[in-house]
């Protein structure tokens, strides 16, 4: 929790510290400056913490796993590390390619309707003194429907490209196995 203050912290300053030609630039609106300074340095968290934990996991039993199978049979260990293990790395940086890329799309689907909610936050005496509330509540979920519309089609399809790549290596293990 207290790195996250201080990642934020860190954040917003180099925010206040950007020129004037910054906030000009499409996508640094208010809006989307205030969305980012939430989720930012909440990635920024969770991947120096829970991610390079596993990162160094990983790394420790690949080492340990290809000594170890050099050691008891060095020519099914060459081919397996120099045959599977490119394909394994592969698949999985394309994995994680296609997640960071779901991610940002999904950030900039929900950039307009968190554009939209400021400005109204921003403005709350106008919409107030106008009765318009429900009107701007309206206008909101409407933003918020399209967005969700977007981001369901985007995952039906990497849901099912992903169940295709789990049942392809299941299938494959199923061939494997003597039974």
């Amino acid at each position: 929790f207290l790195a996250s203050r201080v990642y934020r912290s860190e954040y917003f300053g180099a925010m206040l510290r950007q020129d004037i030609g910054f906030f000009d630039i499409d996508g640094h609106a208010a809006g989307a400056m205030t969305s980012r300074l939430s989720t930012d340095p909440q990635r920024l968290q969770d991947l120096i913490s829970a991610n390079f934990g596993l990162i160094l996991i990983v790394i420790v039993n690949l080492i340990g796993s290809c000594t170890l199978a050099l050691a008891l049979g060095w020519q099914l260990a060459l081919v397996t590390i120099f045959g599977c293990l490119p394909a394994l790395f592969f698949a999985g940086f394309m994995r994680m390619r296609l997640e960071m890329q779901s991610q940002d799309r999904t950030a900039k689907l929900y950039q307009d309707s968190a554009r939209f909610a400021a400005e109204a936050v921003g403005a709350i005496r106008t919409v107030s003194s106008l009765t318009m509330e429900a009107k701007v509540l309206e206008n909101y979920a409407g933003k918020l429907d399209v967005t969700v519309r977007k981001a369901y089609r985007h995952i039906v399809v990497s849901m099912a490209l992903f169940g295709l790549s789990e049942s392809l290596d299941l299938a494959g293990n199923r061939g494997l196995a003597p039974f």
